[in-house]
């Protein structure tokens, strides 16, 4: 996080901070969503008999 501080002035800090912070906290969350979304829907759209048989092949 600190480079994401660097090219905020130092007079705009107390507003940079929390701003930085609700986006870690929400990017998180709403990334895994999108990316479990996704695969849940590739997996899907194989049918659950080749899914099963590809992931016990790993």
């Amino acid at each position: 996080m600190p480079a994401a501080y660097a090219a905020v002035r130092r007079q705009d800090l107390p507003i940079a901070t929390p701003s930085a912070n609700i986006v870690r906290r929400l990017g998180g969350p709403t990334m895994t969503a999108i990316c479990a979304t996704f695969l849940a829907w590739k997996l899907g759209s194989q049918g659950a008999e080749q899914t099963v048989t590809t992931v016990m092949r790993f």
